[in-house]
């Protein structure tokens, strides 16, 4: 007959015998510069990533009727259900939302993770380049128009076919710059509008927003690695010492307190067993 689950067996006090070296190594690991320096870089790898997955997920929607006929067909030949259509244009409309609230959101947050910065050269040279990649009027309309579509309409509506040899050769989602100019709040991105008196297509001005922004923190991620690494370098080591004297623990007391541990709370070890090797 099967003995009691760890779960069922009371909980054992146990310390593990490098205990006031593991606690003084978790104070010096969470008090070194290297650790916040690398927390500040996860926060902008983040924000950067959902910015993308949002940016590739519309442009695969945009792009979907000119890569699989079947979806062309049920959304634009004469047999197609209109209600297919307008899910679809929905779907775009929730995905455009997506996009430019994330926009915005690296925006802000890469302006807040580097306004902690202290090396002054590397901070000179971020705002520095932020003013040239994005003072441009291309990136001022995209983060407006994030602004638009959050406080004011969704513009999605209108689309294109490639029904000669002088249309595009590709079903377009262009944007009204009528119906865009009806909002007041452009300020200096009034002037992109301007300059495309009929119509913005959305997909190019993804994908050249998407040149800028990946050209900017490509550098921004080279540098910050350069000027970051020993720092967060001489913090792993710490880390290291620390689950060396972690993993180093053969008290066969402290195994059964894991396991009891872990079935109380739920927490499941990911990768099989208990996490604790058996000796």
């Amino acid at each position: 007959m099967d003995g009691p689950s760890p779960a069922d067996q009371p909980a054992t006090e146990w310390t593990h015998p490098g205990r006031e070296r593991l606690d003084e190594l978790r104070k010096r690991i969470d008090e070194h510069p290297g650790a916040s320096a690398h927390r500040r870089f996860l926060a902008l790898v983040n924000v950067h990533e959902i910015l993308f997955k949002n940016q590739d997920e519309l442009l695969d929607l945009i792009g979907l009727p000119n890569t699989d006929g079947a979806a062309f067909i049920a959304l634009f030949s004469e047999q197609s259900d209109r209600e297919v259509l307008r899910a679809y244009t929905q779907e775009l409309s929730r995905l455009l939302h997506n996009y430019v609230a994330s926009v915005k959101t690296l925006v802000e947050h890469s302006r807040i993770q580097m306004n902690k910065e202290t090396d002054e050269e590397f901070l000179a040279e971020y705002r520095a380049r932020v003013t040239a990649v994005f003072d441009g009027l291309l990136p001022k309309f995209v983060q407006k128009l994030r602004d638009y579509v959050v406080h004011y309409d969704v513009p999605i509506g209108r689309y294109t076919l490639p029904l000669g040899p002088s249309t595009p050769q590709w079903v377009r989602f262009p944007l009204s710059t009528a119906r865009l100019k009806k909002w007041g709040g452009w300020n200096e991105a009034k002037q992109y509008l301007d300059e495309h008196p009929d119509e913005i297509d959305l997909r190019e001005t993804v994908i050249e927003y998407a040149g800028l922004v990946e050209m900017f923190y490509e550098w921004l991620f080279d540098e910050y690695q350069r000027v970051y690494t020993p720092l967060i370098s001489a913090r792993d080591v710490l880390i290291n010492e620390r689950n060396a004297i972690l993993m180093g623990a053969k008290d066969s007391q402290f195994r059964r307190w894991w396991r009891a541990t872990a079935f109380r709370t739920r927490r499941r070890w990911p990768f099989g067993g208990s996490g604790i090797a058996e000796q």
